[in-house]
């Protein structure tokens, strides 16, 4: 077959149309699709000499009649139930993402849903609190529960993973355990794990699963990952020593400070969080991080409960709360030309997107109009209303097209034609975890069970607040000058 390509110079558009025995393939087998570029001129082939570069490949699909669509009866029961019922179910839906997407001789789970998908440590977190709420839900028997959670513990703790001093690397092999894409002892995802396992660990409390997760916790050298800087660095490798980046500011790395510092083995000075440096949006009120992706500040709350608390800085749920409000906003205010945010479609965050993943978010300069389902569903706690709209407002504008095996898809861009058909862990750990906590705040009651957890937040000067600003009047003053 042959494509058709704009003839302007720079970046250069091809469309193949795909023959009809190509287009019938089965769902369950794997492909290689082969490309070659040429100039062709009166019938001749000329080879390309110079270097060209292929930015994205995407997959124009006609959208399936409605006949069709495997997936139209479970949307439309999906919207005919009352808002309590609609959260159960997409929290049901999702969790099977966890179960079925999980290794059955090690537990680790795939970072995305991709049959040859490589698995995560940070999507095993979520994946280890994800079981604690099936088994509460009735989705799975506490006996099954207990079993994924301990034969996923004991993979890390035997070194079926790879790791050095506590750290595990990012991305690892799901059968094997070890590391690929040369990448990183990753120290916020290795976080994300210890924080799964501690919510599991409590939930099955005075069990072997309980001694398991708390040794994981007590293994990890949260100082040793410091280097020679103050702050902790972002990751290791053994080929380049520590990252020169560190988690020196307002992100996601809340979590991994308030378990560095309640750490009973290795833990990190309380001063490192006075020094995090907390950048201001004065104008909206709120600590905010530049390009605005939403992720940043749910990952840390799915486990931290900070309602009612400050620190000397800030109200960290009135900030999230304010957060999600601002998002939702953008939204409409820029639906005018991005047709995806228009009918109450929001959620800007990092996710996949028409030319790969990137942490979109509410900002001028960072967005183009893709969504990503899980950044509005992951409100649910903050911003109940418009969260609840959001998933409506998905379901009823792009049913299949946003809706499939595992729930919501990892993004959208109408603008583009493009709609993912994958599902990523960390996303769907965001969306289980956040319902959970806004039903009856599931995940966050296990979590800052743990002693560890409490008395972190005293050595950060947590306290109760009774405020409703974001940012305190005392880290205002002293900001602004006045």
């Amino acid at each position: 077959m042959f494509g058709s390509a704009d003839a302007d110079a720079g970046a250069v558009s091809v469309i193949f149309d795909l023959a009809s025995v190509i287009q019938e393939i089965a769902p369950e087998a794997e492909y290689m699709v082969y490309f070659s570029f040429f100039n062709q001129n009166a019938g001749s082939k000329i080879p390309l000499i110079e270097s060209f570069y292929l930015t994205s490949i995407q997959t124009l699909a006609p959208e399936p009649q409605l006949s069709d669509d495997p997936y139209l009866a479970e949307i439309n029961a999906l919207l005919a139930l009352d808002d309590d019922a609609l959260l159960d179910a997409v929290a049901r839906e999702t969790f099977d993402y966890f179960w079925v997407e999980a290794n059955p001789r090690t537990g680790l789970v795939k970072d995305r849903s991709t049959p040859a998908s490589v698995s995560s440590i940070a999507a095993t977190g979520f994946g280890l609190a994800a079981i604690p709420i099936a088994v509460d839900r009735g989705w799975i028997t506490y006996d099954e529960g207990y079993a994924r959670v301990q034969l996923t513990l004991e993979t890390f703790l035997s070194g079926g993973v790879q790791g050095e001093r506590g750290f595990f690397y990012h991305f690892v092999d799901p059968e094997t355990g070890e590391r690929v894409w040369d990448s990183e002892l990753s120290s916020i995802d290795t976080a994300l794990l210890v924080a799964g396992a501690l919510v599991a660990g409590q939930y099955f409390e005075d069990t072997d699963v309980q001694i398991l997760a708390n040794q994981l916790y007590e293994n990890v050298e949260w100082d040793w990952m410091r280097g020679r800087r103050e702050m902790i660095s972002m990751g290791w490798t053994p080929e380049n020593d520590f990252l020169n980046a560190t988690w020196d500011h307002f992100d996601e790395s809340m979590l991994l400070y308030a378990l560095a510092i309640g750490s009973p083995t290795h833990p990190v000075p309380a001063s490192t969080w006075d020094t995090w440096d907390r950048r201001l949006s004065i104008s909206g009120g709120y600590v905010y991080l530049p390009g605005e992706p939403l992720f940043v500040y749910q990952y840390p709350q799915a486990f931290l409960d900070l309602f009612a608390l400050e620190d000397a800085y800030a109200n960290y749920w009135n900030n999230t709360t304010l957060a999600c409000e601002r998002n939702y906003q953008f939204a409409i205010e820029n639906s005018d030309y991005f047709v995806t945010y228009r009918d109450g479609v929001w959620g800007l965050s990092a996710s996949d997107g028409p030319s790969g993943y990137r942490a979109y978010g509410a900002s001028e300069v960072n967005h183009d109009g893709t969504i990503a389902p899980y950044a509005a569903v992951a409100c649910v706690p903050f911003t109940p209303e418009i969260s609840l709209s959001g998933i409506r407002a998905m379901l009823e504008k792009y049913g299949s097209r946003v809706w499939r095996e595992y729930g919501f898809v990892s993004a959208i861009n109408e603008n583009e034609n493009w709609y993912s058909r994958e599902h990523i862990g960390i996303d769907q750990g965001d969306i289980l975890l956040m319902i959970a906590n806004a039903q009856d705040g599931f995940v966050w009651n296990l979590f800052m069970a743990n002693p560890n957890m409490q008395r972190a937040l005293d050595l950060m000067g947590f306290i109760e607040s009774e405020g409703d600003y974001a940012i305190t009047p005392a880290y205002l003053a002293e900001v602004t000058g006045r």
